[in-house]
């Protein structure tokens, strides 16, 4: 794939298939970030004129999709440089150099999310639990790391963390309702935007057997801002 000059004509599954991974500890998109950046472009006027944060950018599909859905500008943060630089890498490729002029690089943990400044944040967390981690192939353990026991903590943190109007994640359906009962001072409680069935990783069997089940795309609003 030379460009992605015309979005409705290309899944984003044969995007996340033409992103270059080559750098070391960078990977391909998962199903769910695929599942993710599908929704984003299906409401993508939700996104259109906003600052978008991609928190855990990886190799870039995300950042992508914001672009394509209109946003403003999009800080694409990871904690790996080498993923920041295959992000940039990928949107240049993608949609063209110009594109790198509505991108950020931010290189930090989210625990330091709070200093972005952006109207929204999106985010495929690592939530596989516990259970499901120990069965990760030794190589990909620090892309799902931080899930914890439940599968939640890593999203718990973001929602903690962000100083956004809204934050929206995936979140398997395997989590139970543990997601539906994250709040902070901040956020109410979220809304469900979307619920699709994905196709869950192997390691996920370790949780359930079947491989396929819903994964729910939530959105949590600031307390006290309307819709957009």
């Amino acid at each position: 794939m030379q460009g992605l000059r015309d979005p409705s004509r290309t899944t984003w599954a044969e995007v996340a298939a033409a992103l270059d991974v080559s750098r070391a500890g960078v990977h391909r998109p998962s199903s769910f970030s695929v599942h993710l950046a599908d929704v984003l472009q299906r409401r993508r006027t939700e996104l259109a004129g906003r600052r978008v944060v991609d928190a855990g950018c990886g190799s870039g599909l995300i950042t992508i999709a914001a672009l394509v859905g209109g946003a403003a500008h999009v800080v694409a943060q990871d904690g790996d440089r080498e993923a920041l630089e295959a992000a940039r890498h990928n949107v240049a490729a993608l949609l063209g150099a110009e594109a790198l002029d509505r991108v950020s690089l931010v290189e930090c943990d989210w625990t330091r999310l709070g200093l972005i400044r952006a109207d929204v944040l999106v985010v495929n967390p690592p939530q596989r639990p516990t259970a499901a981690q120990r069965a990760t192939d030794g190589g990909e353990v620090h892309l799902h790391d931080g899930g914890g026991h439940d599968g939640v903590d890593a999203m718990r943190l973001v929602v903690a963390a962000a100083r956004t109007d809204e934050v929206i994640s995936t979140a398997s359906s395997l989590l139970d309702a543990a997601p539906l009962r994250i709040t902070t001072e901040r956020f109410g409680p979220p809304e469900l935007l979307d619920d699709t069935v994905v196709h869950h990783a192997e390691p996920w069997r370790s949780v359930h057997p079947a491989a396929r089940h819903p994964v729910r795309v939530l959105r949590w609003r600031r307390r006290g801002v309307a819709p957009a």
